[in-house]
């Protein structure tokens, strides 16, 4: 009995080394769990920031891949702007609400257009609307110039064959969020083939 009472009393409590040891171990996984957590939350919010840039700029090239569809040709210069790389001006034809084309003078052979001009910048990505007959579906939207996205770090538009007889247009853009210690960048591709009628 004498023995194990021995044992006890010299196995009383720990030493302050063995306590300084075990809270600097505890303090160690602390920070090394609170960082992986902190890197996780930066990772989530960049990667929820890029999921939205490309929801949004998918939109935005949907309705221009639909725009360049319904084109008759691309117009080499309207309005002040020129069609090239930067720049692509639509000619499309006028519709009323019934989706009729509209001639002008009414009842010719010669069909009404409206224009849709889709450019770059100072970093944000306008669609401009010019209709020329008060029937059309566009009319509402006359004289509008909307910036469809902001951040547009490059806009490429190809033309395949060469303008003016294109058939098919290629739109490459790069949308960038410099929100971040490093910047996203969302590289958005499209392709529209025009109707030619």
């Amino acid at each position: 009995m004498n023995k194990l009472l021995k044992v006890i009393k010299s196995n009383a409590g720990f030493t302050l080394i063995e306590l300084i040891i075990t809270s600097v171990m505890v303090v160690m996984m602390v920070l090394v769990v609170g960082q992986v957590y902190i890197l996780g939350m930066t990772q989530s919010k960049s990667d929820m920031a890029k999921a939205l840039i490309q929801i949004e700029g998918k939109s935005v090239m949907e309705g221009i891949v639909n725009n360049i569809k319904l084109t008759s040709s691309i117009e080499p210069i309207h309005s002040g702007k020129t069609s090239g790389a930067d720049v692509v001006i639509l000619k499309i034809p006028a519709i009323d609400d019934d989706e009729n084309f509209i001639y002008n003078p009414p009842g010719s052979s010669t069909r009404d257009y409206d224009y849709i001009t889709y450019y770059l910048e100072n970093k944000n990505f306008h669609k401009a609307v010019e209709s020329t007959n008060i029937s059309s579906r566009l009319y509402l939207s006359n004289g509008i110039d909307d910036i469809l996205l902001t951040n547009v770090k490059s806009l490429s538009l190809l033309y395949n064959p060469a303008m003016p007889d294109a058939s098919k247009v290629s739109i490459n853009l790069v949308i960038e969020n410099t929100k971040y210690k490093k910047p996203i960048e969302v590289p958005l591709r499209g392709q529209g083939t025009i109707r030619n009628d």
